[in-house]
């Protein structure tokens, strides 16, 4: 008897053959979000574009009712490289937001040639003061009960949870200057839909179920040389000043700031995508901003 493994949605481009670069978009986000990057890219690399499951705007997946575990999707993340490009392939692989998380642990799990992270890497936002820790557990916490009050079959009510949240007063990211297109649509009537919301429940309940474990969060993927891309323009910072430091110890590893918000590829994609082309090439980035 043979099981259909499930496969993230994704766009294949630019080379027929050759190296492959894995975009990961993350949440609200889908597979649109690396357009730009992909037509950069795609003259060197085979070029392969996902998001998380459910959260297409042209590939229908049902959430299931409690959503998927945070380490199946970085199953999915294996089994649709495997798919497209073959199990032995080392890729470069570019994440975003949630899309980081899942690249971080795939680092752990699987061969990767070079990793690039927009905006999210490893942190604890106690770092940042009990502020940040406010804002961090209160919009995450948001979220998750939106799915939450979906699972318990009040979708509506988890809606309208989510929908009411202040993101202008409260929010992570209340400085976006432009977002990708299934961002965009997301804060509308006709996009909202609080089925993928699930990271954010997955992961209160995985902290929940084992508070003092250390792998709630993925570690800093030692030995694969890694660039680190964020945005200062945000009231929360999704990294740790002690994962700088981490990339600095690391040969041909390289951080940068931009003056940005959360979505760089939206909003510095020219920058990013030299950066990253100077990283891929020469393997650092200097000199690394603070």
């Amino acid at each position: 008897m043979t099981s259909t493994k499930l496969l993230l949605p994704r766009r294949v481009g630019g080379l027929k053959e050759g190296p492959v670069m894995c975009f990961m978009a993350g949440w609200p986000d889908d597979e649109r979000s690396f357009e730009v990057f992909e037509e950069a890219f795609g003259s060197e690399f085979k070029t392969l574009s996902v998001c998380l499951p459910g959260f297409s705007a042209t590939l229908k997946q049902e959430v299931p009712r409690w959503g998927y575990s945070l380490d199946s999707v970085t199953q999915m993340l294996r089994d649709t490289v495997v798919a497209e490009v073959g199990g032995d392939e080392k890729v470069v692989l570019v994440c975003h937001d949630w899309g980081s998380y899942f690249g971080l642990d795939y680092c752990q799990k699987f061969p990767v040639s070079k990793f690039v992270s927009l905006d999210v890497g490893v942190y604890s936002p106690f770092e940042h003061g009990l502020k940040a820790v406010f804002l961090d557990v209160l919009y995450k916490g948001c979220l998750a009960c939106g799915f939450a009050l979906r699972a318990l079959g009040l979708p509506s009510v988890g809606a309208l949870l989510v929908g009411l949240f202040p993101w202008r007063t409260l929010g992570p990211c209340p400085f976006e200057t432009a977002v990708p297109p299934r961002a965009k649509e997301f804060f509308t009537p006709q996009g909202f839909d609080v089925a993928t919301c699930y990271p954010y429940f997955r992961l209160f309940t995985k902290i929940l179920s084992s508070p003092f474990s250390g792998d709630n969060w993925p570690a800093y993927p030692r030995g694969i040389p890694t660039l680190f891309l964020y945005g200062k323009n945000k009231r929360v910072m999704f990294h740790s000043a002690a994962f700088l430091r981490t990339i600095d110890a690391e040969p041909g590893s390289a951080h940068k700031a931009y003056d940005c918000g959360h979505f760089i590829q939206a909003q510095q994609p020219h920058q990013a995508i030299a950066d990253i082309k100077a990283f891929l090439s020469v393997t650092s980035l200097s000199p690394a901003a603070p």
